[in-house]
């Protein structure tokens, strides 16, 4: 299954972009964490507790650092979705299409830590 960004509005995609451009440095870097953090817990939280809560930390951190926290059904429900639905495999794909909503690279450091 491909993932697409069924989830985001054009609205949504829009809102959340600018919402990154206005940021500091520090907040970026904060913000490039966060989805590197995500995308590295997204393979293993399906079978290890302890980075699953850093999954839901760090999507929650997430949308703090991008004012979103008015917006529950955009960040949470894809999410919720997927795991309800028994696609743990396709988090990692829908971290992907967040990541390109935002426009920021991984820390490829980060992510070569792996779980």
């Amino acid at each position: 299954m491909r993932v697409t960004q069924t989830f985001y509005t054009k609205e949504d995609r829009a809102r959340i972009r600018i919402s990154f451009l206005t940021k500091s440095d520090d907040i970026k870097n904060q913000i490039q964490h966060c989805i590197s953090q995500l995308k590295r817990f997204s393979i293993c939280i399906e079978n290890d507790n302890i980075r699953a809560y850093q999954f839901f930390y760090n999507l929650g951190r997430l949308q703090e650092l991008l004012s979103e926290t008015t917006y529950p059904s955009i960040w949470w429900k894809p999410i919720e979705e997927l795991i309800l639905e028994g696609k743990h495999y396709d988090i990692p794909k829908h971290i992907d299409v967040l990541r390109r909503i935002i426009r920021v690279p991984y820390d490829k450091v980060l992510l070569e830590k792996g779980c």
